[in-house]
């Protein structure tokens, strides 16, 4: 595989998704114990550090998959394809910074737009 803005940026996101996934289960750890000596089914339903919990980790596997598929796109040098996925993740991202604005969601939001820059060709 040769690396370039193309390669390496759905990698980035990917990666990203990654360590959400790992971030949400070392930060909430104690929310998810606690969930699982309650049952587990349900269990998040009623509280709302639980619901936090949750929803932060689960946003992991979708940005995996945005990374998986923008690599599989840039494999074939399917720009329209790597131009929409950055579309949808930008703003995801703009959503998120706008909301928690101190947060790592910049992350998302530089290699989404270096996504849609790739999509219309302005980086190789």
């Amino acid at each position: 595989m040769e690396w370039n803005w193309k390669t390496m940026v759905p990698w980035g996101i990917t990666i990203l998704g990654i360590l959400h996934i790992g971030m949400g289960v070392v930060r909430f750890w104690q929310p998810f114990a606690a969930a699982l000596q309650d049952g587990f089914i349900g269990a998040f339903s009623t509280n709302d550090t639980r619901r936090v919990a949750a929803w932060f980790t689960l946003f992991g596997p979708g940005i995996i998959v945005c990374g998986h598929l923008a690599i599989r796109a840039a494999a074939v040098s399917d720009l329209e394809t790597l131009r929409i996925i950055g579309f949808y993740l930008s703003a995801t991202a703009l959503f998120g910074v706008a909301v928690f604005p101190y947060s790592p969601i910049w992350a998302l939001l530089i290699l989404s737009s270096a996504l849609v820059a790739i999509g219309y060709g302005r980086l190789a």
